[in-house]
């Protein structure tokens, strides 16, 4: 289709941006879990729905 328009509709913009940061969230829980950081992992266990 060499005419069509690349969209952006918000539903699929929200979720990209979501998923993105629950990985980010997830990464950094593992970060401070390895290395027994119990202040920050205190802090994000529990954070997704605050």
């Amino acid at each position: 289709m060499p005419n069509a328009q690349v969209v952006a509709d918000r539903f699929h913009v929200i979720k990209q941006v979501n998923d993105e940061l629950e990985q980010q969230r997830k990464q950094q829980k593992r970060d401070a879990q390895k290395n027994k950081n119990q202040e920050i992992f205190a802090g994000i266990t529990k954070s997704k729905y605050a």
